[in-house]
This record gives C-alpha cells, sequence and structure tokens, in this order.
C-alpha cells in the first residue's frame, strides 16, 4: 500500500514573454512622461511586481551599489534587485523633480490622492 500521496496542480506554467531590444525601446519611447519611463523600466528592467514598485521607497535606492532594496514583500523577505546606469540617470532626474514639486512624498509614485493602484500599473503596458 502506497502511503504517499501525490497532489497535481491544474495550474500550468507558462514561460514569460522576453521581449527585444527594439521591443524594449519602441515601448520606452512611446511614453511622454519621465514617470511613465520609470516604471517600465523597474516592471521590466529590475523585474518588480506591481505592489513592489508601487511601495518603491527613495530611502531604498542605493545609487552607489546600483541597486534597490524591494522590502517584505512576496515571502515576506527582502530582497536586492540591480539598477542599470540607464535607469538610475532618470531615477535621479526623477526625484529632482518630485523634490521640487511635492515634498510630502515618501512613497517614489506619489499622487495626492495616494499610491498607484495596480490594476492602472497591469493595464498601463497594454496601453501603450
Amino acid at each position: 500500500m502506497n502511503f504517499f500521496i501525490y497532489l497535481q496542480s491544474n495550474t500550468t506554467k507558462k514561460l514569460p514573454t522576453v521581449l527585444s531590444k527594439e521591443e524594449v525601446w519602441r515601448l520606452l519611447n512611446s511614453c511622454q512622461l519621465l514617470k511613465h519611463k520609470i516604471l517600465i523600466g523597474l516592471l521590466y528592467g529590475c523585474g518588480l511586481r506591481c505592489m513592489e514598485v508601487r511601495s518603491v521607497r527613495f530611502q531604498n535606492l542605493d545609487f552607489d551599489r546600483l541597486q534597490l532594496k524591494v522590502v517584505q514583500r512576496k515571502g515576506k523577505k527582502d530582497r536586492y534587485v540591480p539598477l542599470s546606469i540607464h535607469l538610475v540617470r532618470g531615477l535621479k532626474m526623477y526625484i529632482g523633480a518630485v523634490a521640487i514639486g511635492d515634498r510630502r512624498a515618501t512613497t517614489f509614485f506619489y499622487q495626492h490622492f495616494g499610491k498607484f493602484e495596480c490594476h492602472r500599473l497591469r493595464s498601463f503596458p497594454k496601453s501603450i
């Protein structure tokens, strides 16, 4: 008699769609706002999830080490993700613009009505 029961998952695991360099370049060039370019850079370039992007804080950016600390998200574990030099340059420009515009901002994508909503982040790449 076999006492081990193997549970099979009904969900199929699919590989993610990987964009070519030209497709990423077109996606970035189609954005008019620096904020949207930074969002795409964090989502696609750093591999962040929606909830991680909306909770990025200024204090978690480390430009000297070219990394971003993602605090307690999936699995309640902190992790570090690398930042590209191009993304760091855009982040610095965006931080300068936000610091001049609104001193209350503690999260990176602060808006007057609150944080970005995840359904807006999910629909953003489709709208471009």
